[in-house]
Formats: structure tokens, C-alpha cells, sequence
């Protein structure tokens, strides 16, 4: 066998160049292209799990409030994973709500006298949060679609 020539280790995927043991690493030579077959044909069928992806298209008309409770992240605006914006549009609602409830609880913490106030705090949350998330949501959908 030439120096150069690849060899597969019986037991992993991987490929490995031939010559000195300090020289047959992973990084040394490219795993072939099928090597997620490797994976995939040593997998049993049973230990195969399905799991499906929903995403809806954004809600422009329908409140995300209702009375004093409000939806937030995942099940206001959920999104297809290829854009990694799930976590990050629910840690942006966190914010902007807190920035709403702070507006009429003041700085003492103190939750409003009126209940109004709570109920215009959260439609003051979905105002500012609609836009983005809807634009976000919208792209990750035709990314999907691209993918």
C-alpha cells in the first residue's frame, strides 16, 4: 500500500491516510462523502424516531393577547429550525414583554391599580413584537422551502 493511500478502520466511519500510527488521524484525510451512509445502514430500524416539523404562517390579524394572558415564542410564532430564530424570537418576546410590563408597573414592580393597563401593556408587547417575528417566521419558511 502507497503512503498515501486511504484506509478504513473496521470499526468507525471515519477515513484515516495510511503510513505512521501518529500520522492516521481524521484531520489528516477527508472522510468520503458516503460516510453518512456508514451511519445510517449501521443504524437498527427500530432505534430510528421520527419526528415531524410545524410551522403556520404569521398571525397579522389575530391578537396574541387575551384578557390579561398573553402567547409568547413557539406557540404565537413558530418556525421551521433552519434558521435558528426559534429560541432567539421567544428570548426577544421575554424582552420586549418585560419592557411593556415596566411601562405601567413603574418602578416600584407594583402591578397597575387597573387592569386595562395590563391588557394595553400586552397589545403594546404584540404591536412592537408582530413585525419582527412575522419577517423572521416568513424567511424561515421560504428557507424551508429552499432546503
Amino acid at each position: 500500500m502507497d503512503r498515501g493511500d486511504p484506509v478504513r478502520s473496521p470499526r468507525s466511519p471515519q477515513t484515516y491516510c495510511a503510513g505512521s500510527a501518529r500520522s492516521r488521524s481524521p484531520l489528516t484525510c477527508a472522510a468520503p462523502a458516503t460516510s453518512y451512509r456508514y451511519v445510517l445502514d449501521s443504524t437498527p430500524a427500530a432505534a430510528v424516531e421520527q419526528r415531524d416539523l410545524y410551522d403556520r404562517w404569521p398571525e397579522f390579524f389575530r391578537s396574541w393577547a387575551d384578557d390579561s394572558t398573553v402567547l409568547v415564542g413557539d406557540a404565537v410564532h413558530p418556525m421551521m429550525p433552519n434558521l435558528g430564530q426559534g429560541g432567539c424570537q421567544a428570548i426577544e418576546d421575554a424582552y420586549e414583554l418585560t419592557r411593556a410590563l415596566e411601562e405601567v408597573c413603574g418602578a416600584t414592580g407594583q402591578a397597575p391599580a387597573d387592569a386595562a393597563d395590563v391588557r394595553e401593556a400586552l397589545q403594546t408587547f404584540q404591536s412592537r413584537r408582530k413585525p419582527r417575528a412575522a419577517a423572521v417566521s416568513l424567511l424561515s419558511r421560504l428557507a424551508s422551502d429552499l432546503i
